[in-house]
């Protein structure tokens, strides 16, 4: 079955201009898939209540609460969601001005566990269309120039995208907008709200 997604940028807790994008893809009946930094609580607590998670799901990034991981508006910690791979996580830089259990979380980057399932399910697939909330370690160097930080997640995509390089990767964390083809993949970061749409 053919889908049309949305994918669509951090959205920091600014719910009406995220809401707004939602009635545009309910219009056209999009599906929309966030790409994390959604919010904490209260943020989810009314995704929950407001949207249609059949059709409208979150990725969690690194600013998001986990004690949503497993409820129905979110992707989970990775999987497929109609088609499109998905992978939650990033390393907070800002954590040591932040409190934990309310605005950070100290399980925001995958497990050991989670990431050796992920790399099964990987190889496995070897999935067309990806998103995540970061990016591999080498594709922050080429789009942004920098590496520096001590990032379990960024790691682990590199170890990825070695093993496979998807058609498309799709990811948000950094609030910039960039487009580069590496190794065959077409890697786009999206800022803050905006949205590319998808057909697959």
């Amino acid at each position: 079955m053919k889908h049309t997604t949305l994918i669509i940028g951090d959205i920091h807790g600014k719910l009406d201009k995220y809401e707004n994008v939602v009635k545009f893809a309910n219009f056209y009946g999009y599906n929309t898939l966030t790409v994390g930094d959604n919010g904490f609580q209260k943020e989810w607590e009314w995704g929950l209540k407001t949207l249609d998670t059949e059709k409208h799901r979150w990725l969690h990034g690194n600013h998001d609460s986990t004690d949503y991981v497993d409820s129905p508006l979110s992707l989970g910690h990775f999987g497929v969601w109609n088609g499109i791979f998905t992978i939650r996580g990033a390393y907070s830089i800002d954590r040591i001005h932040r409190i934990q259990g309310r605005d950070w979380f100290p399980d925001e980057e995958l497990n050991y566990a989670q990431m050796s399932c992920c790399f099964d399910l990987w190889e496995k697939i070897k999935p067309k269309i990806v998103v995540t909330h970061d990016c591999p370690s080498s594709v922050c160097d080429q789009l942004f120039n920098f590496n520096d930080q001590p990032s379990v997640t960024r790691k682990f995509l590199e170890e990825l995208f070695a093993v496979h390089q998807p058609k498309q990767w799709v990811f948000g964390h950094f609030h910039q907008r960039r487009e580069k083809t590496i190794n065959g993949t077409r890697f786009i970061c999206l800022p803050e709200l905006n949205w590319i749409k998808i057909n697959h």
